[in-house]
C-alpha cells in the first residue's frame, strides 16, 4: 500500500492553520467523491488512501474544537474567579496602604 500522500505533512498537522486543513478535508472529500464516481481498477486502494487522510485531518480539527471549548470554559471559571480574588486583593492592597501610612 502507498503512504497517504499528505497537502500537509503528518508532523506539521498541529501546525498548521484550522482554514488550510478545512480547504484539505473539503478536497480530499471531493476526490473520494470522484473516485467512487469513477471506479476505475484498484479505486478501493485509493479510496482507502484518502480517507486514511481525512482520518488525520478531522481528528485534527475536532482535537482543536475540543481544545476551543475547553479554554472557553477554563476562561469563565477563571473569569468568575478572578472577580472575587481581584476584589479581595484590592482590599488587602488598600490595607497595607492604610498602614504604610500610619508609620
Amino acid at each position: 500500500m502507498k503512504t497517504p500522500k499528505f497537502n500537509v505533512s503528518v508532523q506539521d498537522i498541529p501546525y498548521a492553520k484550522e482554514e488550510r486543513i478545512q480547504r484539505d478535508v473539503f478536497s480530499l472529500e471531493s476526490k473520494r467523491s470522484s473516485l467512487f464516481h469513477r471506479k476505475e481498477d484498484g479505486f478501493m486502494e485509493s479510496v482507502k488512501q484518502v480517507e486514511v487522510e481525512l482520518c488525520y485531518l478531522q481528528r485534527e480539527l475536532e482535537i482543536r474544537k475540543r481544545r476551543r471549548l475547553a479554554h472557553h470554559d477554563y476562561a469563565q471559571k477563571n473569569l468568575k474567579n478572578r472577580s472575587y480574588g481581584q476584589r479581595r486583593y484590592n482590599k488587602n492592597t488598600n490595607n497595607s496602604d492604610n498602614r504604610a501610612k500610619r508609620r
